[in-house]
């Protein structure tokens, strides 16, 4: 079940963000930043498409893509067939135990990162990244929102057949400058069904209250923040050009810079 703890400023936002790292000191942390706290967690797929998809599905939809776009240049590695597809999951598959064929796993992050519907919810292993994520879309919410995941209190994971599951640890992801200076981590929430797992929504998983595992705190942060939030992270290094690192990154931390901190 999510926790929902309300602040009233910044700076508590950032003695709340020490607190639970310290907390879960020896434990992974993922932290996701929303514009509005009244959004849910839901994946690109799921705000694109309302048919329902399975891992099988969505690995063959992936190959036609890539096929489609011809040799990338940051991976030499071959596009696996279905029928290899296939066999992988046929192998490691079961009706609890998800798996991610690791030749398509990579694809998968790929396409995510540049844009394409993808059940994978992303996320950082830093709230701060979090919340710079949080306060520089503008949607005229009251409140933005900063999430914070554990996967497992001890490292393991404990599945019941027929309920939905998170999984956190399979991918090869895409080796993206993007994705090192993020921070990136994904997750992908299943049920199973015949013969493999269809997509679910993240939050069917944390409606089973599980006790140390899938556990969900949301931060909700006054929007009204916003301006002291970003130069606050923009002096510790975070910012659109640091995490983007791109041409049009950078005139927006300009833009940031010369103009909304400057209040003109």
């Amino acid at each position: 079940m999510m926790k929902i703890i309300e602040l009233e400023s910044w700076e508590a936002f950032c003695s709340a963000a020490d607190e639970v790292q310290c907390k879960y000191e020896n434990i992974p942390l993922l932290f996701r930043g929303q514009p509005n706290s009244n959004w849910c967690l839901r994946t690109t797929l799921e705000r694109y498409s309302k048919s329902s998809w399975t891992i099988r599905k969505y690995c063959s939809l992936v190959v036609d893509c890539v096929r489609g776009l011809g040799p990338l240049d940051d991976y030499t590695g071959d596009i696996p067939s279905l029928s290899d597809i296939d066999r992988e999951l046929a192998q490691n598959m079961t009706d609890v135990l998800v798996h991610i064929p690791a030749s398509i796993s990579f694809y998968w992050t790929y396409l995510r990162h540049h844009g394409f519907p993808s059940p994978l919810l992303d996320w950082t292993r830093s709230p701060y990244i979090a919340a710079f994520f949080a306060f520089c879309e503008s949607v005229r919410a009251k409140n933005v929102a900063v999430f914070a995941f554990v996967d497992s209190i001890n490292g393991e994971k404990h599945v019941w057949k027929g309920k939905p599951q998170i999984t956190a640890k399979w991918l090869a992801v895409h080796p993206h400058v993007r994705h090192s200076r993020q921070q990136s981590s994904y997750t992908i929430a299943t049920k199973a069904v015949k013969n493999d797992h269809q997509f679910a929504p993240h939050a069917h998983v944390f409606r089973e209250d599980e006790i140390d595992q899938d556990l969900l705190a949301k931060y909700v942060i006054p929007s009204a923040e916003s301006i002291k939030a970003m130069k606050w992270l923009d002096g510790m290094g975070i910012n659109y050009y640091s995490l983007m690192d791109d041409r049009e990154a950078l005139l927006k931390t300009y833009a940031l810079r010369e103009i909304t901190f400057q209040g003109l």
